[in-house]
């Protein structure tokens, strides 16, 4: 009877001990299910988003929408130009687990250009002296005109003007005028006295209109400018 309650005590024995060794091999954890413990899409500027995530015990770990296979924990920046779900997979032996994150690319500011007269009226100066070919900037062009500049989107921001005028495929008549930094409000209008004078006859005027608006997007607009001579 000794002799069989031993055998029985040490098979129990075995077997309890073979349960601790499937339990767990290698970790605690190597059954449990995949934990996602962070994941998340925060706006940097313009369409740009950082995602950031963390997942415990996961042997696989993949995001969607053309992202792909990624480590256990990380972040990386993406663009976005509509509202874009981003969903995390994890996964081990036992099954899986998902979490989503939305990007929402936040309202821009929206600027109409106009001019005051519409459109604007340049002077020609020629050169009037006794030199038969004069250098092209001993002449000049001239004119006093507006800049409207009309938010239509209701998001404020801050730009700075420049003013680029030259002649078609003559570098020796452009001139760029930096003009200065303004602050516009949601649906407010920026007006700026333009007094230009340039070499030659210019035969192109473009605006540039470099910032952020209030959503931290970026402002980067160029708008050509069609203006007359009166001579």
């Amino acid at each position: 009877m000794k002799t069989k309650v031993l055998i029985l005590g040490l098979i129990c024995l075995c077997l309890f001990a073979c349960k601790k060794v499937v339990k767990n091999p290698h970790s605690s954890e190597s059954l449990d299910p995949p934990n996602i413990t962070h994941f998340s899409a925060t706006h940097l500027l313009s369409r740009q988003f950082t995602l950031s995530w963390a997942v415990r015990n996961a042997t696989a770990v993949r995001i969607d929408q053309g992202v792909g296979k990624v480590d256990a924990s990380g972040s990386m920046e993406v663009e976005v130009f509509e509202t874009t779900t981003f969903t995390l997979t994890a996964t081990n032996a036992i099954g899986k687990k998902t979490a989503s994150c939305v990007a929402e690319p936040p309202e821009r500011t929206m600027l109409e250009i106009t001019t005051i007269p519409e459109p604007p009226v340049f002077t020609y100066h020629p050169y009037e002296g006794e030199e038969p070919n004069p250098p092209l900037d001993w002449s000049s062009s001239s004119a006093n005109f507006i800049i409207v500049i009309t938010e239509t989107n209701g998001v404020g921001g801050k730009v700075e003007l420049r003013l680029h005028t030259f002649i078609v495929g003559e570098s020796r008549c452009s001139k760029k005028n930096p003009l200065h930094w303004e602050r516009f409000e949601p649906y407010g209008v920026i007006k700026v006295l333009v007094n230009k004078r340039v070499p030659c006859r210019p035969t192109t005027m473009i605006l540039h209109l470099d910032g952020y608006d209030d959503n931290n997007c970026i402002i980067d607009t160029q708008v050509g400018i069609p203006f007359i001579y009166e001579n």
